[in-house]
Order: structure tokens, then C-alpha cells, then sequence
């Protein structure tokens, strides 16, 4: 289900990118006087704006340049590509989740909570399970239990990554609780672009989302693989339809970030590894996923980067599956995995345009199901594929080292973002001496 308020999709995304101010006034924008539908139905669109657009957009072109999704081809990507970043190239992530998403979000769990407005409590839970989780998988160690609280603390500490995702389990867990309650006025409704405000939908989300999160911790506990699979089992999604998406608009200044991107910039190409595996494997995805951004012109031609509405995931059914085929192949049931593996593929293509038909000819081949059987190699293979342009992507290969990647430059390829410059200047608790090829807690 895709719901959208043209209005409010309109504001939310054209206010992304004046976020210039320090992370954490807390609830200072906060009117104690407004109604709460003066609050909550319309600060959950710029919300979900917000987290989609940063998601889709710096840190999928970022991650696009470490894991070879992209390739930077001009002016800054030019150095970008060789692995040239500095602080200063990820202040706006960090900027966008944390006051973008993490003031407003905190608002709006004061005003609902207050009400009792239980599925909009639910909603806020599940998106700032999300946004902090974003945040410690690309920095590491990042203020959490002392952020958001305005000029009481205007240097928060910063929490272990360990302790982060304890509070990302609580906040999904929560949001679950909330979810399961009676909705009370008022409710969401077209406020909510993913959803359209059900429950249920969220309620799924929140699922696929805690399994993310475990999958994530596998390299630290193995036993994360079982809990991953358990989360799913509460109540995952059922296919393509209950994916997490969030919806943009076929206008110059309320398109997907990507087009936006192309069309102010223009200074990164599709990535040519990425093209070389399609090729090498036959992958009916060549097509849709494959194809140069620009033709000889200069005309942005790429099939999923044009000025058109477009619905970017956030979380998806194709993913879920992938999910649950590592999980299933780590944990002994391999016949569990080669089903879960072959309904991803199938999904992530039917998704991409190609026909079901094809979908099934190309899982046939032994590119896709070797004669002694699928691997970690094949499963992540497939989903690195599936997952074009997903940040998900990197934080895959970064725990797995699947597919094999040779850096762009030097001998290492990129670990994690450096810690933003206005974070440095501003705030003396940020960790010193951070290296880009430094690994994160999950990742050791």
C-alpha cells in the first residue's frame, strides 16, 4: 500500500538539506500549546521524508562508491572514488537523522504518548529504531542516551555501539506493544506515506526490521542468525506488497534523490563491476539495473533514475527472504535456504521488470544454483544484485566480504564514515584519531 499527501511530500522534501544546526535542541521546537494534530500528522511526513531521502541518498552514494554499486567519474566523486573523504562529506547524514529525524521524532512520541495515540506512538518507535540504527551502523559509537536533550546537554557522550542495538531491540519492542493497542483519535491516515497509518503493516515492518538487526550482530553471536529467523516468524511480510516504500513525485524538487542527484550533478556513473557481474552471470536484471545513467548527450536514461513517481524501499519483502536464507544456511536447514533463496531472486526480479517466466529460467542455471549446491557466496551474490543501490548492500559485504571486491585505490576498501566535521568541532566526546579502514564493533 502507497499512500501520498502532495502537500506535505512537497514541503518534507524540499526542506531536507537546510539542516545546518547542532544535533541536539531536543524538543525545543516543540510548541506545548499546539493540538496534536497540529503536531503528529505533520511531522510524521517530513519524518519519513527525511529518513528516505537520507538513506537513498548520501549514504546509498557513498556506500554505492565502497561496495562498486557506483562510480565516481567527475569533480568530487572523481575523489570520492579513490577513497578521498574527509569529515566534512558526512555532516548532512548525521545532520538529517539526528535533528531531522531524531528531534522530530522524539516530538512526536511526546505528543502522542501523552494522548494515548498509540499507533502513531508505534510509528515513531519503529523510525527511530531505524534512523539510530543507520547512524551506529556507518559511525560506529554515536550519542544515544544523552542526545535529544536540548541545552541540558549539549556534548552527549558517546554509547558502544553493544549498547545501541539493546536499545534498538527495546524501541522495536515498544513500537510493537503500541502497535498492538486500539489507535485512538486522532490516527494516522495519507500523513503516513508507507503505510497509510495500519498497524499491521507497521506491526511487519517492526518485524523485518529486528531480524535486520540481529543479522547484523551475526558476527559477533552466531546465535543472532536463530533470533533474526524468530523475528521473522512473528509475522514478516507475505510479498512484494508489504514492502517498506516510501513515495516521491514526478517534479524537479519532489523526485527520488537519486534523479535529484543526477540531474544537479551528474559527476557519477553506474558501476562497472556491478555491470561485469550482471553480464558475466546473464542476469536478466541487465536491463533495469545495468544500463549507463547518461547517454552520449548527457540525457539521464537510466530506467530507475528518471524525474518519475518512484517508490525507494526502506525495507523490503526481496530482502526479508535474503535474510532468511542466510539465516537458514548458517544454521543448518539448507533445503529452508535454497527455497528462501530462490523466491528472493525471483522477487527481485519480478520487481525489476523482467517477467516471472524469465524469473524461473534464469534460477534454473547453474549461475544461480551451482550443481553441489547454493553458498554464502550465491546467496549474498544474489542479494548484493537484488539490492541495487541499497545501503544494505555495503553492510553485507562488510560483514561477509561477499562478492569479492578490489578497492578503487590503495590497498583497503572503506569500513565505516568518519565521524562529521561539525560533530569534531562542536562536540569534544567525539572519538579521536578515526580512520575510514577503522571497523565498527559488529563488524570485528
Amino acid at each position: 500500500m502507497k499512500f501520498k499527501n502532495n502537500f506535505l511530500l512537497y514541503f518534507a522534501i524540499g526542506i531536507i538539506g537546510f539542516s545546518s544546526c547542532k544535533s541536539y535542541f531536543g524538543n525545543t521546537n516543540l510548541n506545548p500549546d499546539d493540538t496534536l494534530a497540529a503536531g503528529a500528522n505533520t511531522t510524521l511526513t517530513p519524518i519519513e521524508a527525511t529518513l528516505s531521502y537520507t538513506l537513498n541518498g548520501d549514504i546509498a552514494r557513498y556506500s554505492g562508491i565502497f561496495d562498486q554499486h557506483l562510480d565516481g567519474n567527475n569533480r568530487q566523486f572523481a575523489g570520492l572514488q579513490l577513497y578521498q573523504f574527509t569529515g566534512g562529506d558526512f555532516n548532512s547524514p548525521w545532520d538529517n537523522l539526528y535533528l531531522d529525524c531524531g528531534n522530530n521524532i522524539r516530538a512526536m512520541e511526546a505528543i502522542t504518548d501523552g494522548k494515548a495515540a498509540n499507533t502513531y506512538s508505534g510509528i515513531a518507535r519503529v523510525l527511530e529504531a531505524q534512523a539510530i540504527m543507520t547512524l551506529t551502523d556507518f559511525y560506529g559509537d554515536v550519542p544515544y542516551s544523552q542526545a535529544f536533550q536540548g541545552l541540558k546537554t549539549t556534548a552527549p557522550a558517546y554509547d558502544k555501539q553493544a549498547d545501541i542495538y539493546t536499545a534498538i531491540f527495546q524501541l522495536l519492542t515498544d513500537a510493537r506493544a503500541k502497535l498492538l493497542l486500539k489507535a485512538n483519535a486522532p490516527a494516522p491516515g495519507g500523513d503516513d506515506v508507507i503505510y497509510g497509518g495500519s498497524a499491521t503493516q507497521w506491526t511487519k515492518y517492526a518485524n523485518v526490521l529486528a531480524a535486520r538487526a540481529y543479522l547484523h550482530l551475526g558476527k559477533v553471536d552466531a546465535g543472532n542468525y536463530t533470533k533474526a529467523l524468530a523475528e521473522i516468524a512473528k509475522g514478516g511480510f507475505v510479498s512484494s506488497a508489504d514492502d517498506g516504500r516510501f513515495t516521491y513525485l514526478a517534479t524537479a524538487t519532489g523526485s527520488a534523490p537519486m534523479y535529484q542527484y543526477l540531474n544537479q550533478r551528474g559527476d557519477a556513473e553506474n558501476g562497472a563491476n556491478y555491470i561485469a557481474l550482471l553480464s558475466s552471470l546473464s542476469d536478466p536484471r541487465l536491463k533495469t539495473y545495468g544500463p549507463l545513467f547518461f547517454d552520449a548527450a548527457g540525457s539521464i536514461v537510466h530506467p530507475l533514475f528518471k524525474n518519475q513517481a518512484q517508490a525507494v524501499p526502506l525495507i523490503t519483502f526481496t530482502e526479508q527472504k535474503f535474510m532468511e536464507a542466510e539465516c537458514k544456511f548458517r544454521t543448518g536447514d539448507v533445503a529452508g535456504a535454497l527455497l528462501a533463496y530462490k523466491v528472493a531472486i525471483k522477487s527481485s526480479i519480478v520487481e525489476s521488470g523482467v517477467t516471472a517466466a524469465s524469473a524461473d529460467a534464469y534460477i534454473l542455471t547453474t549461475n544461480v544454483v551451482p550443481v553441489a549446491g547454493i553458498g554464502l557466496n550465491e546467496i549474498l551474490t544474489q542479494k548484493y544484485i537484488a539490492l541495487y543501490m541499497q545501503p544494505e548492500a555495503y553492510l553485507d559485504w562488510r560483514r561477509t566480504g561477499i562478492p569479492a571486491l578490489k578497492p578503487n585505490a590503495g590497498t583497503a576498501i572503506p569500513r565505516r564514515f568518519l565521524y562529521p566535521q561539525t560533530e569534531i568541532n562542536l562536540n569534544p566526546s567525539t572519538p579521536k584519531g578515526v580512520s575510514l579502514y577503522d571497523k565498527v564493533y559488529l563488524d570485528k
